[in-house]
């Protein structure tokens, strides 16, 4: 079984862009609901600098999204909600 060391720490995503974490507070191994093990991966518990990177990102797109129609907003979100759906099985163990 391979080690802390051993494990790859997943990126985070912010801004659109997925990037290695800013100096993580700590780091964790989640665990397969549907069999009990945990996986592989590493996955960074964030830094205050990755969080302020991310409410900035938040505040942009906040900005973006006024110059939007809520009907426009509206008909993304559902069609992003379909294709979710479409993709259920394999996102769902």
């Amino acid at each position: 079984m391979p080690t802390d060391e051993d494990m790859k720490m997943q990126p985070v995503l912010i801004a659109g862009k997925w990037r290695q974490a800013q100096d993580p507070a700590d780091s964790f191994t989640a665990v397969n609901p549907a069999i009990k093990i945990p996986l592989p991966e590493r996955y960074p518990v964030s830094s205050l600098a990755d969080v302020e990177l991310a409410l900035e990102a938040a505040q942009q797109a906040v900005v973006a999204l006024r110059s939007h129609s809520p009907e426009v907003i509206t008909a993304f979100l559902e069609l992003f909600a379909e294709k979710i759906e479409a993709q259920a099985e394999e996102l769902v163990l």
